[in-house]
């Protein structure tokens, strides 16, 4: 099979053909009329990013996010890409929806781009333009691409890894990029220093091995190679400094996250394996059911709902991994690409096994697998490698490398259309309801069946449709130009539509409609949602004999007041914390226990917390709750003791956290007059009869808080942030030592009389991280231009 000839001019058309194909699938989010919210789309990432676009409008840098866990680390939670540069879009966006149409671009600009970077790293490592665009569609279209369209925190990674690859090995060759001759070590540490900075440093470490992979096997002349490889590993120095103000707020804030303090269990680290029977989603996406925010697998990925939802490759994608495998012990010119790709995808899927491989169970049992939680996101690796095998053989059929590989082509297509029509008639009579009822179980798997046998029939037709079109391909001496335009085009097209179901959108009106349950309180009031963290009982329990809608159970869970319904209306949440597990330890802690403990328990330790409003999907009826309003979907209380400043002159003093707790459910235990700090703060006169000390709150913003503290005695003055090392306090202009007063809550001791007392989140690390990332930024364009005059000459 030898296609036409393949021009610039063809190349450019063809790629404005895919990604324009993938643009228009995408078109309702594009425009803005749609906006994507699935898993923590809306549950944490847009949330967060409407926090930062308000700190960065006022001028200052998000250090603290005062919208979770009553005021969390902002730049130090990596996840939140505080420092990516898709910020400077949302920065100068003034309006809320347009602020949310700059939120999606940054999905739907990196999986359109995605193919680009692709292309380049196929090209450089030898590929020709058909192979290379075969590869790039196989890549980014794949299920494991388009399921990251629910994760703003790691979508990006989607098209830096193979910009990472090919800016390594055009570093290499020492070959500037492109007319304007841009020097590809400048390339290279860029795309290291965004990767940094991408919001997930699992899937940064990937794309370094990957990169370090690809420069192992190049063919290099000994010199050069020792010459390549130091400018290479010299870039990717210089880009980690560049990134290194993010780093460095990413280590303080770990230093009492709920990961470095707590840690997780190894079914924590081991969560989001890859069971074997998802071999299956392999060939037909979906199999095992539609996804869903209820039971979509939950029983086979034990009981948790799995990270990506599906890896479909396409039918195409597997008869041409199917025919790399068979000639992998060819030896022809080019292969290295060949070998490139078993190796990655093999990697991939030894590790996205998790708990399923032995060998890695093994070593999360010794706890050497720590590092690897979400074990599926080495699906990095899988498509990367998938991409990879099915360009080089477009590209070894296009210049008739091999003999006879047409012949296996033909088999191999022959072979999966042969499956796909046993699965059509294994749909259509119904033998798929026992998969379901081992997947799903109860009564719900038939209904789940039912409703699935539409969506598997199309994908299995069309599966046999492209193995039919692969089979007579391999039939033809020279592909026509318009059969191998349709081919690719036809792939893209056909997985945005068969992969709708993982990237479900709403009106983008409904998702920034306020919530009426959350009507009439105050900017910066101190909520918690009795749902999340609270211990009142979950949303999707409540939904569970539901018909299951993923728009609808979201909308369901705005009107019930979730945080993102709140975050529009300047609310402040607690125990809403981060997926990653990088916000501070006491707020998590302190939601474990409320899960344990009776309604009346859970209202005290809610009032030492510092908040001052309830909102459940269920009544409570306790002390201490006063209804303020009522909708169909919830409830919201008022805590009648919940204090957002309070100064006491009686303390308990507790050596441990498990201490704190007990004191603060002593039935003795009074928010209105005592607190519990943690040993160290030296002891006062408890004698009573003295009026209670009065705060005045002079100023207030994300990073600091004044009062004023007139007391008769000594005071212990706790506010409503949640307490972290880095804050400092000084009474008038003294330092101070920060307590965390009732577990969670930022406090310091004034003495008796009148003062000023000030907290201020310590920002000096960031300027000398500043000065670093700087200096790395002038050194490496310094060497960037010594390198292309030395090249030059």
């Amino acid at each position: 099979m030898r296609p036409f000839p393949f021009s610039k001019a063809l190349d450019r058309r063809v790629g404005a053909l895919v990604v324009g194909t993938m643009a228009l699938c995408l078109m309702p989010i594009v425009l803005g009329h749609s906006s994507l919210f699935f898993r923590d789309v809306a549950n944490f990432h847009w949330p967060a990013k409407l926090e930062q676009i308000r700190a960065w409008q006022s001028g200052v840098l998000p250090f603290v996010d005062l919208w979770r866990g009553g005021g969390q680390a902002g730049v130090g939670n990596l996840n939140t890409l505080a420092l990516y540069p898709s910020n400077l879009l949302l920065a100068v966006l003034p309006t809320l929806r347009l602020q949310l149409w700059g939120f999606n671009a940054h999905f739907w600009l990196h999986l359109l781009l995605a193919p680009l970077a692709f292309r380049w790293m196929a090209r450089e490592l030898g590929i020709g333009r058909e192979g290379a665009w075969m590869g790039a569609v196989l890549y980014a279209t794949s299920g494991f691409a388009v399921s990251l369209l629910s994760f703003y925190n790691l979508i990006a990674a989607l098209l830096l890894i193979p910009a990472l690859v090919a800016a390594s090995l055009r570093t290499m060759s020492g070959t500037p990029i492109g007319r304007a001759r841009v020097q590809p070590l400048l390339v290279l540490g860029v795309c290291w220093t965004l990767l940094l900075l991408a919001g997930d440093p699992l899937s940064a470490a990937i794309g370094l091995l990957v990169a370090i992979s690809a420069v192992a096997c190049t063919r290099s002349a000994g010199e050069r190679k020792r010459e390549g490889s130091t400018l290479v590993l010299t870039a990717l120095v210089l880009g980690t400094l560049m990134a290194w103000p993010q780093l460095n707020e990413l280590r303080l804030a770990m230093e009492e996250s709920v990961r470095t303090t707590l840690g997780y269990s190894t079914a924590g680290v081991m969560r989001g394996s890859v069971p074997p029977l998802m071999v299956l989603d392999s060939f037909l996406p979906f199999v095992l059911g539609a996804p869903n925010q209820l039971f979509w697998a939950a029983r086979l990925h034990g009981g948790a709902q799995p990270l990506f939802f599906t890896f479909f490759p396409g039918a195409i994608g597997l008869c041409l991994l199917l025919v790399g495998v068979t000639r992998l012990r060819w030896r022809v010119a080019g292969r290295t690409s060949l070998h490139l790709g078993l190796l990655w995808f093999a990697a991939g899927l030894f590790f996205c096994l998790g708990v399923h491989n032995p060998v890695v169970a093994v070593l999360s049992e010794w706890g050497a697998a720590s590092w690897m939680r979400f074990p599926v996101k080495f699906g990095w690796l899988a498509v990367l490698g998938l991409g990879m095998v099915g360009a080089w053989v477009v590209d070894a059929l296009s210049t008739a490398r091999p003999q006879g590989l047409s012949r296996v082509l033909r088999w191999s297509s022959g072979l999966l259309a042969l499956g796909y029509s046993a699965i059509i008639v294994a749909v259509a009579s119904g033998h798929f309801l026992p998969l379901y009822e081992l997947v799903i179980g109860g009564a719900r798997a038939e209904r789940a069946a039912a409703e699935a046998v539409p969506r598997l029939l199309g994908a299995a037709l069309l599966g046999l449709a492209a193995c039919a079109t692969l089979w007579v391909a391999s039939c033809w001496q020279r592909m026509p130009k318009g059969a191998w335009l349709l081919l690719v085009v036809g792939h893209a097209a056909s997985q945005m539509v068969l992969l709708r179901p993982v990237y479900p959108t709403i009106p983008s009106g409904e998702l920034l409609a306020p919530s009426a349950i959350l009507s009439e309180l105050a900017p910066e009031t101190l909520v918690v949602h009795g749902s999340v963290g609270g211990g009142f009982g979950t949303h999707l329990q409540s939904q569970e004999t539901r018909a299951i809608d993923i728009s609808s159970v979201q909308m369901s869970a705005r009107a019930a007041g979730y945080p993102f319904a709140g975050v529009g209306s300047r609310l402040r949440y607690q125990f809403n914390s981060s997926p990653e597990g990088l916000d501070s330890y006491r707020p998590g802690l302190l939601a474990q226990i409320l899960r344990r403990v009776d309604d009346g328990a859970k209202v005290k330790l809610l009032e030492a917390a510092g908040a001052t409003h309830l909102v459940t999907e269920r009544p409570v009826s306790t002390a201490g709750l006063v209804l303020e309003h009522r909708t169909e979907a919830a409830y919201r209380y008022r805590l009648a003791k919940g204090r957002p400043l309070l100064a006491v002159t009686r303390w308990v003093i507790a050596a441990t956290p498990q201490e704190t707790i007990q004191a603060m459910l002593d039935e003795r235990f009074d928010v209105t007059s005592t607190v519990v700090v943690p040993s160290g703060v030296p002891p006062i006169d408890t004698s009573v009869g003295r009026a209670p000390p009065i705060i005045t709150l002079q100023e207030a913003d994300r990073h600091r808080l004044r009062l004023q503290v007139a007391s008769e005695a000594v005071a212990m003055v706790a506010v409503d942030r949640a307490y972290l090392p880095r804050y400092r306090a000084t009474v008038d202009g003294e330092p101070v030592v920060t307590v965390a007063a009732n577990l969670t809550r930022l406090a310091a001791v004034v003495p008796p009389g009148n003062h000023e007392l000030v907290f201020e989140f310590d920002r000096s690390h960031w300027w000398r991280s500043v000065l670093i990332s700087f200096g790395s930024v002038l050194l490496l364009g310094v060497l960037a231009r010594r390198t292309s005059r030395l090249a030059s000459n």
